[in-house]
C-alpha cells in the first residue's frame, strides 16, 4: 500500500475521520435489516461515468490482477430488478483514484453497469488498494496530532439510485486484507466484507477466457423500496 497522489479538488473532510459521516449515514439507512448496508461516499466519485454492458472491462488495460465482481440486484424480497444500475468506481493498483490524476482525461476504472432482465450483473477491473486518504489541509493537520493509521482497506464503490428504490451508496471489501478492524473513516461493515477467491487461467464469469490469474467475489445487492 502507498500514500496516493492528491490533488486539491479531492480531500476528506475531518467529518470522516472522526466517523461523523459514517454516523449520519447510519443514521439515514435505517430501513431494513435485509437490505445492503450503505456506508460513506467518499471524496472521489465522478458524476457522468460511461454506461457498460455485462463483463465489461473498465481497467481497459490498466496493470494489476484482473478482477470479476458479479451476483444480483433484487428488493427485500429477492426480487430481481432488472435493467439497475450500478455506478462504479475505484482506486487503482498503486492506490490513486482517477479524481487524483489530472492529467488522466478520460473514464479511469469507472463505469455505469446495468443488470440482465434476471437482475444479474458482471464487473470487470482489478484488484484495488488500499490506501492513505489525502492529508493535505485539515485532516492532515487533525491526523497529525493522533496515533491514528490513515489508511483505507482495499474497497470497491458502488452506488445504486433506483427509481422506486432508496438509494444506495456502499462498497465491498476483500476479506483478509490489511486495515478492515481501523478504517480511517469508519466504513467497514462485516456484511460488505467478501471473499475475494484466486483463480488459475482458464473460463472467467463474463464468459471470456482468460491466460493468466484472476480473482473472482460474489455480492448481491438487495434494495428498499421508497
Amino acid at each position: 500500500m502507498r500514500s496516493p497522489t492528491t490533488s486539491g479538488r479531492s480531500s476528506s473532510s475531518p467529518c470522516d475521520v472522526l466517523g461523523l459521516s459514517a454516523l449520519v449515514v447510519q443514521l439515514n439507512n435505517q430501513f431494513s435489516d435485509k437490505a445492503t448496508p450503505a456506508t460513506v461516499l467518499g471524496p472521489f466519485h465522478i458524476d457522468g461515468s460511461p454506461p457498460a454492458e455485462f463483463g465489461y472491462d473498465m481497467s481497459d488495460g490498466i496493470a494489476g490482477t484482473p478482477l470479476f465482481l458479479t451476483g444480483t440486484v433484487t428488493d427485500t424480497d429477492g426480487v430481481p430488478i432488472p435493467a439497475a444500475i450500478l455506478d462504479v468506481w475505484q482506486a487503482d493498483a498503486d492506490g490513486n483514484y482517477e479524481a487524483q490524476l489530472p492529467e488522466i482525461d478520460e473514464a479511469r476504472l469507472r463505469a455505469k453497469y446495468r443488470t440482465r432482465d434476471d437482475g444479474t450483473y458482471c464487473v470487470r477491473t482489478i484488484t484495488p488498494l488500499g490506501y492513505t486518504i489525502p492529508l493535505d489541509g485539515p485532516v492532515g493537520e487533525l491526523m497529525a496530532q493522533t496515533a491514528i493509521s490513515p489508511f483505507r482497506p482495499a474497497h470497491v464503490h458502488f452506488m445504486l439510485d433506483e427509481p422506486g428504490y432508496r438509494k444506495l451508496i456502499t462498497h465491498v471489501f476483500p476479506a483478509n486484507t490489511p486495515y478492515l478492524d481501523s478504517d480511517v473513516v469508519f466504513g467497514t461493515k462485516d456484511a460488505l466484507i467478501i471473499p475475494f477467491t484466486e483463480c488459475p487461467p482458464g473460463p472467467a464469469p463474463d464468459g471470456s477466457t482468460l491466460d493468466r490469474p484472476f480473482q473472482h467475489a460474489t455480492f448481491d445487492f438487495v434494495l428498499t423500496a421508497r
